[in-house]
């Protein structure tokens, strides 16, 4: 997801990649995270 001009996130993006070892949010827009993001990895 590196270089995508993400702006925002929302809450559980991510929980159904629960095998996911690296994330790359790198040269973004993205200013926060919502707490639970990252959850359940």
């Amino acid at each position: 997801m590196h270089m995508n001009q993400l702006k925002s996130l929302p809450p559980g993006a991510f929980s159904h990649l629960t095998k996911l070892t690296r994330l790359d949010l790198n040269t973004n827009q993205l200013k926060s995270l919502p707490s639970t993001l990252f959850d359940r990895l």
